[in-house]
């Protein structure tokens, strides 16, 4: 953004600016939710597989 701007020029730049980002901050909230999920995943498997071995013991 160069030289001097009204608000509402400012304005209107910014909303497009969101606008254009919107599909990528998308994709990266979607990605760290399925990061997430992973994670929490693994996170009960572990749990489980270790109640499995203490119960074999």
């Amino acid at each position: 953004i160069e030289g001097p701007k009204s608000p509402e020029e400012f304005l209107t730049i910014l909303q497009k600016v969101v606008e254009e980002s919107a599909p990528v901050l998308l994709a990266a909230r979607l990605d760290e939710e399925e990061r997430r999920n992973t994670r929490r995943l693994r996170e009960e498997q572990d749990a489980a597989y270790r109640a499995a071995l203490e119960a074999d013991q």
